[in-house]
């Protein structure tokens, strides 16, 4: 093998290494979208007798950083609510109403009235929920923030003051981009006497 020969593929090898390093681009900053932070909560009821109203709902707000620029992403929140109530008359009219508020299914209510001919009302619900916001677009810094929220309340007229409301959230996710990701649960409970709810 004559040393022509041999330059030649030296040469021909340096092109093909050269060409094939310009050609390969590799990205600096690639998307990688993740949840930075999310908080479900849920409000404590406020009572002023004979009357108590509670916001019940649950509320996640929410940050998802590692987006392009501008680039569109849709959330959704599914949880589980659990909630009982109950009531007691023993001299006069007693009432409780739930309003539920949420995507799917499309809502759910509950009305409890207690006298003193028919002095105890409960009921019990348990149900998977689910909200989902508009599209979302991200920052320049590719972040995303916002807050999603499952409506709820409820309210009572309790002038016996007998009352046992509790509200639970629990299988709580959030899903964005084919992720879901769990999150802690939340719960809360109202108990007029401190031994109604037992």
């Amino acid at each position: 093998m004559n040393s022509t020969f041999l330059s030649r593929c030296r040469v021909g090898l340096g092109l093909i290494v050269l060409a094939g390093a310009a050609g390969v681009a590799v990205p600096v900053h690639a998307a990688n979208p993740h949840l930075v932070r999310a908080d479900p909560t849920i409000s404590d009821p406020i009572v002023v007798p004979p009357n108590f109203m509670w916001d019940s709902g649950l509320t996640v707000p929410f940050k998802i950083a590692g987006l392009g620029n501008n680039e569109g992403l849709q959330v959704t929140l599914n949880a589980r609510l659990t909630l009982n109530a109950a009531i007691t008359a023993t001299t006069t009219f007693n009432s409780l109403v739930t309003n539920l508020g949420y995507t799917s299914p499309s809502g759910y209510n509950i009305s409890l009235s207690a006298t003193t001919t028919s002095p105890q009302a409960s009921a019990s619900l348990s149900i998977i929920v689910q909200q989902t916001n508009p599209t979302l677009s991200s920052a320049k810094n590719g972040n995303v923030s916002g807050t999603l929220a499952i409506p709820g309340t409820v309210t009572a007229l309790i002038p016996d003051n007998l009352a046992c409301v509790q509200v639970s959230w629990t299988e709580i996710t959030l899903t964005f981009n084919g992720q879901t990701v769990a999150l802690p649960d939340v719960s809360r409970q109202f108990d007029s006497t401190g031994s109604a709810c037992q």
